[in-house]
């Protein structure tokens, strides 16, 4: 699609190399398989409006049109925007040329595509594009994206220098081995092959639910002869002493740490504000984050592991060690950055709860302009 400056010359030779067909979206199974997932995880049959960013020739194009009552197909490329032209000859679909963000309409949108194309884009307009989807998906709208892919790597990154911070700097834990395991969950996109390149284990599922992805992993952990297990998430960066500071909270049975926001441009000060005010950074608070949480692998299996609920598996499981009296760790010494997006995968997760609290402060700003203007 589009970096700082479109690359026009490398599409161009792309198209023109593959006959309109860089990526052999009629000819792959793969691709096949990547457009019956994508239609298939839709939360609804239709959509009144939708947006496909980087539409290229129109195959999940022609798709979407069928869901869709009015949509719109946008690429940067004029013969991409020839081809889907041709394919997409449906009276309710727009095919438009633009750039992102330059070119992005202005309207509301149920649902916004946004398919292999992120990683084409630079951080400064990856976070433009990102405040274009918050402030123009419709309250009840849905985001399709790559999954985790553009996270991976960050995460992955930050928990292998946590591992080297533990083994330099705790000379007494010669016999303590830190496992890394990626667990993906109907992943469709780059993250095993970004996985790859790092020194982590991995297992795939086709779950999509978060408490049964997260059992699954921890339950191979524990076969592997693991006894203290850690869980964060793909869109989570942990701090450099996060190991460390585990070892300084034993002994005790589960460990619930704190998040920091990564980004607060996108978001209101009124929802910075009031995040703040809730939030409590503090040893002794009572929050529980599945991206910074940790226990004994006996205490999970007393608990019976998580159970396979689609969100709050994590507060379920601690108000459980809670009920059977087991000692749990409230600390703001373990520290997770994590992603202030505010639409996930989980829909009633950490994202709504920003999502909501935006939503509210943008509501009162609109009513209260509006009640300037009437005065």
């Amino acid at each position: 699609m589009t970096k700082v400056v479109y690359k026009h010359d490398y599409f161009a030779e792309l198209y023109r190399e593959n006959n309109g067909d860089p990526w052999r979206y009629e000819q792959r199974w793969y691709e096949q398989r990547k457009r019956d997932i994508t239609l298939a995880v839709l939360p609804q049959p239709s959509f009144s409006t939708g947006i496909e960013i980087g539409c290229s020739n129109g195959v999940l194009s022609s798709e979407l049109a069928k869901r869709c009552e009015y949509l719109i197909c946008m690429d940067a490329n004029p013969t991409a925007i020839q081809l889907a032209n041709q394919r997409l000859t449906h009276d309710h679909v727009k095919v438009v040329q633009g750039i992102v963000p330059l070119d992005l309409p202005e309207q509301q949108f149920d649902l916004i595509v946004a398919s292999e194309v992120l990683y084409y884009l630079e951080e400064q307009i990856l976070q433009q594009l990102i405040y274009w989807v918050n402030t123009h998906l419709s309250p009840n709208g849905c985001i399709v994206a790559c999954n985790e892919e553009l996270e991976i790597a960050n995460c992955l990154q930050a928990l292998e220098r946590a591992r080297q911070y533990f083994y330099q700097h705790q000379s007494q834990t010669k016999n303590i081995d830190i496992e890394i395991l990626v667990v993906l969950d109907s992943c469709t996109d780059r993250t095993l092959e970004i996985i790859k390149t790092y020194n982590v284990s991995m297992i795939s599922c086709t779950y999509r639910c978060v408490g049964q992805t997260r059992d699954l992993g921890i339950r191979y952990l524990i076969e592997q002869g693991c006894d203290w297990i850690c869980c964060t998430d793909a869109d989570s960066r942990v701090s450099l002493d996060w190991f460390t500071s585990m070892l300084k909270h034993q002994p005790t049975h589960v460990i619930c740490g704190v998040v920091e926001i990564a980004e607060w441009q996108h978001l209101s000060d009124a929802t910075r504000q009031d995040y703040l005010s809730h939030y409590q950074d503090r040893t002794g608070h009572r929050h529980i984050h599945g991206a910074n949480l940790c226990f004994r692998a006996s205490s999970y299996l007393a608990l019976g592991g998580f159970k396979a609920m689609p969100c709050h598996e994590d507060v379920d499981l601690v108000k459980r060690a809670e009920k059977i009296g087991l000692h749990i760790s409230w600390s703001n010494q373990l520290r997770v950055i994590t992603s202030s997006r505010l639409n996930s995968r989980v829909d009633e997760g950490f994202s709504r709860f920003l999502r909501v609290i935006e939503q509210e402060n943008l509501h009162e700003y609109s009513s209260e302009s509006a009640l300037r203007k009437i005065v």
